[in-house]
């Protein structure tokens, strides 16, 4: 499993770069510092390799662009994580009232102070928007930040009750902040209130009497040891379907993350069977085995030869000496398109977003876990090795 490594725990100590280097960058060609650790907000640690010098600052392990997935990121800020938090809280809040353009404008800017190893505080205006990802409103933001020691409307967010109950409402799988925010306005106070009401997807399929006996479960975060159980159960009934079967833990695990909210699990073999095939029949083997409780989400068993196929289920776990019902997500790859696949699911909204943009400017497009060229559609094989040498040398495939 090596050669998928995205993520390498962080280094005992780490000496921060000065603000110095900013309106110095892009002026040498330095390689990537794979010691860096990841963020949920930014990108996986990339690999040791050469990127183009108009992305790279002068001093090795910091990378000032406007693509996340060059900023190699901790899961958090030894100098920055404050002010990372507080530009996060206004994010959610521009996301609940639905500002998708100010909502990305605080997402970049807090992937990209988080990414900087070094404290922003004694950073002069010229030197924060030297920082790709900081424009003028955020650096404003920032500013006031420095002088009150939190964001005025952060500050004004937190305290609004109505909002921290559809922040909480958002926590629950399927509801978004359209629904959120109509919830609240028919009544719905807390999580038992919004599943009783019958128009969650989830407690439509399950039943309002099963998700709300379910709900202490699936809130409950996952420590890292029982995101492997669950992996190793499932290689386990993998292995007994396929030859040369493969299981690889995605998502917050895959970028650090001591808990998780659900398990995102990638998965393949030799087998050259379509993956939806696959997948059916890993999914049937499970229940048979009686660690699948409910399906969320299957594809039509038809003739459909995916190449990569998705499985929501509630999986009943039992490593802890009981039962724990909890989300899983299984992305079944073919072998071959297996690099792209573990890319898609590893990284946070941001990093997939810049995935696709940085492929857009190659003339590729990444869609449902596959790397596809534009001009003829045609789906690349992703080996981990040349999807490293596309995206970190900028080499053409």
């Amino acid at each position: 499993m090596d050669a998928y490594l995205l993520w390498d725990r962080p280094p005992n100590s780490v000496t921060p770069f000065g603000p110095e280097y900013l309106l110095d960058a892009s002026k040498s060609r330095q390689s990537i510092d794979p010691n860096h650790f990841d963020d949920p907000d930014a990108t996986p640690t990339p690999s040791p390799t050469w990127i183009d010098s108009q992305e790279a600052s002068p001093n090795q392990g910091w990378v000032n662009s406007d693509y996340a997935i060059f900023r190699p990121t901790p899961l958090v800020s030894p100098w920055n994580q404050p002010l990372v938090d507080e530009l996060e809280c206004v994010r959610m809040h521009r996301r609940l009232t639905r500002d998708a353009h100010s909502e990305m404008a605080y997402l970049r800017a807090a992937s990209a102070v988080k990414a900087a190893p070094y404290p922003l505080k004694a950073l002069d205006e010229m030197q924060l928007k030297a920082i790709k990802g900081i424009g003028p409103k955020m650096i404003t933001v920032i500013q006031q930040f420095y002088e009150h020691g939190y964001i005025p409307e952060a500050e004004i967010i937190r305290n609004d009750r109505a909002v921290q109950t559809m922040f909480h409402f958002m926590k629950l799988h399927g509801v978004g902040p359209h629904m959120s925010e109509r919830l609240y306005k028919e009544g719905c106070r807390t999580l038992e209130d919004v599943i009783l009401t019958g128009k969650m997807e989830f407690a439509n399929r399950l039943g309002p009497s099963i998700s709300l006996s379910m709900l202490p479960d699936l809130l409950r975060p996952i420590p890292r040891a029982q995101v492997e159980c669950i992996r190793n159960d499932i290689l386990r009934v993998l292995d007994g379907l396929v030859s040369n079967a493969q299981a690889v833990i995605v998502g917050g695990y895959r970028r650090g993350k001591e808990l998780s909210g659900d398990v995102d699990l990638v998965v393949s073999s030799s087998s050259e069977e379509s993956a939806t095939t696959l997948l059916h029949a890993l999914v049937h083997s499970l229940r048979d085995a009686g660690k699948v409780s409910h399906t969320l989400a299957l594809s039509r068993h038809t003739e459909d030869h995916r190449l990569v196929d998705v499985a929501e289920i509630v999986y009943a776990d039992t490593s802890s000496g009981k039962q724990m019902h909890r989300r899983v997500d299984i992305v079944y790859a073919v072998r071959a398109y297996l690099g792209a696949a573990i890319l898609a699911w590893t990284g946070s909204s941001l990093y997939e977003r810049d995935l696709r943009r940085w492929a857009q400017t190659r003339g590729y497009s990444v869609r449902a876990g596959c790397l596809h060229k534009r001009e003829c559609g045609l789906t690349m094989k992703t080996s981990f090795h040349k999807l490293d040498c596309f995206i970190f040398s900028h080499r053409n495939w």
